[in-house]
């Protein structure tokens, strides 16, 4: 890296790179909310990606595709 440090960082990568991570994480009082929010992250992506996964998997969207037909057709008249 040449030249001096940037008095304020314009750009996002200067800016993550700045961040105090290791106060927000492990010093300050209020740091719970950063920690826990990356841990929640952390354990509901996979949990998210499977339902994702489920949810538009072939079979699923042919169950979905005869109720769609069956509705709109005037079968299932309320």
């Amino acid at each position: 890296m040449a030249g001096e440090q940037m008095k304020y960082p314009y750009s996002l990568a200067a800016k993550i790179r700045r961040f105090p991570f290791h106060y927000y994480f492990f010093v300050s009082k209020h740091g719970w909310v950063l920690r826990y929010w990356a841990i929640s992250t952390l354990i509901c992506v996979p949990i998210f990606y499977k339902f994702q996964k489920a949810s538009h998997s072939p079979a699923n969207v042919a169950q979905w595709e005869k109720v769609h037909q069956k509705q709109f057709s005037g079968e299932m008249h309320h």
